[in-house]
């Protein structure tokens, strides 16, 4: 557990990816076909980059540790993606009103 940065690093990837994650779907129910196309591309290059890196990575030592990391990001990149979504939710409604 030497390189602390790649957990960090892991775990910055993960949170991205759920928030580029979120505002894809959003694109689709917007139904912005090139945005849609190009955050399809992101997140397929995210996906398997992060995949990459975790099974060239994988020790005895660190292998697990490695995937929760990036699982914790993933899970806080939602929770803030959600957050964030209803904020803008209730600034839109109220712009609406």
């Amino acid at each position: 557990m030497e390189n602390y940065w790649i957990y960090l690093i892991y775990f910055g990837a993960g949170v991205l990816q759920d928030i580029v994650i979120t505002l894809y779907y959003q694109l689709i129910s917007k139904k912005r076909a090139g945005l849609t196309a190009f955050f399809s591309f992101f997140i397929t290059l995210i996906n398997l980059t992060i995949l990459y890196g975790i099974l060239s990575n994988l020790t005895p030592d660190s292998g697990i540790l490695l995937i929760a990391t990036y699982a914790l990001g993933n899970a806080v990149g939602a929770y803030l993606a959600v957050k964030f979504s209803k904020i803008s939710d209730k600034r839109t409604i109220g712009h609406i009103n």
